[in-house]
C-alpha cells in the first residue's frame, strides 16, 4: 500500500486548468482529496472521501477519477497539450469548439435591455458537438474533447454533393442531432479563415452555406440554426416563451461583434446559454461512495423508483438518506432518470407524498427542428 499523487493540466484556447489528486493514509484508513482551478492560480479542494475508508476503495476512487480526467484531455506535464502521452494522442484534430456559460432569464434580459440589436439568438440543440473539416474535399469530423471520430455515411454524401457543386474547403461547428447535421457557425469558407471575424459576419457565411445546401439538396441533412437579432426585451421574451412552449433544450444569445474564441471564460462572455430547466422533489435514497452526490428516487403507482442522481457542490452539506430535495433538470426519459440534474438544496416543507413521476416533464418526441427554407444571397439571417 501506497500513497499516491498527481499533477495534471489542459489548455484548451483562452482556458488552463489545473487538477490535482492525491491518495493518502489518514489515521488508520485511507484518504483522496482533489482539487481544480485555473492553472497558476489557488485550487479549489474537494474531499472525495469525507471519511476514510480501506485501502482498495480508496485507490479504486483515485484511479477512476485520473481516468476520467485524463479521458478529458488532462495530461500529466507543464505544457498541457490535449492528450499529449496517451492513447489518443493521434487522433487530436486541433478542432477547440467556443464553450459557453449558463445565464438567468433575468440577467439575459437585462443585458438587452442596454443593448438592444446588439444581440442574436439561436435554438440550443440537445445533441453532440461536432467540428466538420472539409480541406480539398476530404472530411474530418472532431467532437467536443477535439478528437477525430468517425464520419456517418449520410454526412459524407451531403458533403461530396457540395464537393461536387463547387465547394471544396470549409469548416463549420455543428450539433450532430443522428439523422441531420445543424451547422450553427462557419469557422472557414473557400480557404478564409472566419474565426476571428465578428459574428455577423460568420452569419452572413452561414447562410451563404445554407444556400449552397438547398441547391446542391442536402439542407435535409445539413439544416443550418434559425437565428434571430434581438431588437428589443419583448422579442427575447416571446422567443424564450414560445421555445419553452416547444420544449425546447434553450437558446443561445451571441453577440454581433464577438469572435470565435475557444474554450470557455471564467465568466460571462459574448456568447451564452438559456437552458430550460424544470424542478422536481424527490427522496434521497441513497449515497455514493467516493463522490458528492446522491441517488434519487420518486413515487409512482405508490412505489418508489429510482429517477438517477445528482451531485451536491461542495459548499453544500450532502444530505441524509430519507431527505427531501429540490432538484433542478432540463428533462426525464420515460421510466428512466433525470437529464442535467442540478442540486438546489434540501426541502422541508413538503411531503413525500408530494414526490410523485406525475409531475415530471419528459422529453417530448417530436423536437424543434431548424427551418429548412433558403435564403436570399443579400438578406442573411439577420
Amino acid at each position: 500500500m501506497e500513497a499516491k499523487s498527481v499533477a495534471l493540466r489542459l489548455k484548451a484556447g483562452s482556458s488552463d486548468k489545473a487538477y490535482t489528486a492525491e491518495l493518502k493514509q489518514e489515521g488508520t484508513g485511507w484518504v483522496v482529496h482533489c482539487a481544480n482551478g485555473r492553472y497558476g492560480g489557488t485550487l479549489k479542494p474537494q474531499i472525495k472521501t469525507p471519511d476514510p475508508v480501506d485501502y482498495e476503495t480508496a485507490d479504486k476512487i483515485y484511479t477512476k477519477i485520473v481516468n476520467e480526467k485524463t479521458r478529458k484531455g488532462y495530461t500529466a506535464g507543464g505544457d498541457g497539450v490535449a492528450f499529449a502521452g496517451t492513447e489518443n494522442a493521434g487522433r487530436v484534430t486541433g478542432f477547440q469548439p467556443q464553450l459557453l456559460n449558463p445565464t438567468t432569464e433575468e440577467e439575459l434580459l437585462e443585458v438587452i435591455a442596454r443593448e438592444p440589436g446588439q444581440w442574436v439568438a439561436q435554438v440550443k440543440f440537445d445533441g453532440e458537438r461536432r467540428g466538420l473539416n472539409v480541406v480539398d474535399g476530404k472530411i474530418t469530423t472532431a467532437n467536443k474533447l477535439g478528437l477525430e471520430v468517425p464520419v456517418r455515411g449520410e454526412f459524407a454524401q451531403a458533403v461530396e454533393a457540395l464537393v461536387a457543386a463547387g465547394l471544396k474547403d470549409f469548416a463549420i461547428d455543428c450539433e450532430d442531432m443522428g439523422k441531420y447535421l445543424v451547422p450553427f457557425d462557419v469557422l472557414s469558407i473557400d480557404g478564409t479563415d472566419l474565426a476571428n471575424q465578428p459574428l455577423k459576419a460568420r452569419l452572413h457565411q452561414l447562410n451563404v452555406f445554407s444556400n449552397l445546401c438547398a441547391k446542391a439538396d442536402v439542407d435535409d441533412t445539413l439544416r443550418c440554426a434559425d437565428t434571430w437579432v434581438i431588437d428589443n426585451v419583448a422579442l427575447a421574451k416571446e422567443l424564450i416563451a414560445r421555445h419553452r412552449e416547444k420544449k425546447a433544450e434553450g437558446l443561445v444569445f451571441k453577440r454581433l461583434d464577438a469572435p470565435y474564441v475557444a474554450g470557455k471564460p471564467n465568466s460571462g462572455g459574448d456568447q451564452v446559454k438559456l437552458k430550460f430547466y424544470n424542478d422536481i422533489t424527490a427522496r434521497v435514497s441513497g449515497h455514493t461512495t467516493g463522490k458528492r452526490s446522491v441517488s434519487m428516487e420518486l413515487l409512482q403507482d405508490g412505489d418508489w423508483t429510482e429517477v438517477g442522481k445528482v451531485t451536491v457542490p461542495a459548499n453544500k452539506k450532502i444530505p441524509e438518506i430519507g431527505a427531501l430535495i429540490d432538484v433542478q433538470y432540463l428533462y426525464a426519459y420515460e421510466g428512466g432518470s433525470l437529464f442535467q440534474p442540478t442540486f438546489r438544496g434540501v426541502r422541508t416543507d413538503y411531503l413525500e407524498e408530494d414526490c410523485t413521476t406525475d409531475k415530471l416533464c419528459y422529453k417530448p418526441d417530436d423536437e424543434y427542428m431548424p427551418s429548412m427554407e433558403a435564403v436570399e444571397d443579400d438578406q442573411p439571417s439577420l
